[in-house]
């Protein structure tokens, strides 16, 4: 059976800036049953690490022109299964024009609930073009059962596949280290980790902090403030930012005490910050999405 993997815009696969989803595609397509059967499709990137079964198509493309690309190299593998990650509309347009296969939608995050019935239309279009709708977590595939009854049958859960041998360390080897690992967003709890970090380090003198803060670009403005909350124990406190995974292997291995919060149950946040708001069944059938 070959396999098409297509990674979303802006993946370039490169091993030395990998993010967790590049990471999930790269353990499971290490341990598939046949290498030579497995294809990974992403941005092209100068540092990609060379890899017999990587194919690019040019960075920057937007995504109907991207989507051209991938579905030209589709024709020629002829796959027997596509599995898109992540986004959603390029992931569903390539589904309803690509050759015939089995089309898998892979998501990270939850599929967010619609808002009204002009959602819950477009959405279920969408989404009822694949074959298969995958999720990291029991919480995100019952919620989206819920919200989109009528493909429940068509969800599986995956759990994210780690390597933990490479995240552990000898105790006798730990600091006295409290760590915070997320992305720099208030649906991670930063600014409550920082406050209580704050009170922490100021009643034990002997401790030290060290905050590794992912898409810090995207949210620094929002986690500055926080973070300046902490500029007084000068080179107690360790911050990396968008930090490559080995570093962020490597100052887990160093910390006694981990912390990776969430306020939202599952991966992905809600929009709202408050209760997922889903449409009444007499709606939801109405529109032939039930």
């Amino acid at each position: 059976m070959r396999v098409a993997v297509v990674l979303p815009r802006g993946c370039g696969f490169r091993p030395d800036r990998a993010n967790s989803m590049e990471t999930v595609v790269r353990t499971l397509a290490a341990h598939a049953r046949s290498q030579s059967a497995v294809t990974l499709i992403c941005d092209a990137d100068q540092a990609t690490a060379p890899d017999p079964r990587l194919l690019t198509v040019p960075p920057g493309l937007g995504g109907r022109a991207r989507n051209r690309r991938i579905k030209a190299l589709l024709e020629t593998l002829q796959p027997d299964v596509v599995e898109y990650h992540q986004q959603l509309k390029s992931a569903s347009d390539l589904a309803a024009e690509g050759p015939p296969a089995t089309y898998v939608l892979y998501r990270h995050t939850r599929i967010k609930p619609p808002r009204h019935p002009l959602d819950a239309w477009r959405y279920g279009r969408r989404l009822a073009r694949f074959d298969r709708l995958v999720f990291v977590s029991e919480a995100a595939g019952q919620e989206f059962a819920a919200d989109y009854p009528a493909l429940a049958d068509r969800v599986s859960v995956v759990c994210n596949p780690i390597a933990v041998e490479a995240w552990r360390a000898d105790p006798a080897d730990k600091e006295k280290l409290i760590l915070f690992c997320g992305r720099a967003m208030a649906d991670k709890g930063l600014d409550l980790f920082c406050i209580a970090l704050a009170r922490t380090l100021d009643a034990h003198p002997d401790w030290r902090g060290a905050l590794v803060l992912g898409d810090w670009e995207r949210h620094q403005a929002w986690a500055d403030p926080y973070l300046g909350l902490l500029d007084r124990f000068g080179d107690r406190v360790e911050i990396l930012k968008s930090a490559p995974l080995e570093a962020v292997r490597a100052v887990t291995r160093r910390a006694a005490i981990a912390a990776t919060p969430s306020r939202v149950r599952g991966p992905g946040p809600d929009r709202s910050g408050g209760p997922r708001r889903r449409l009444r069944p007499g709606l939801v059938r109405s529109w032939g999405l039930a």
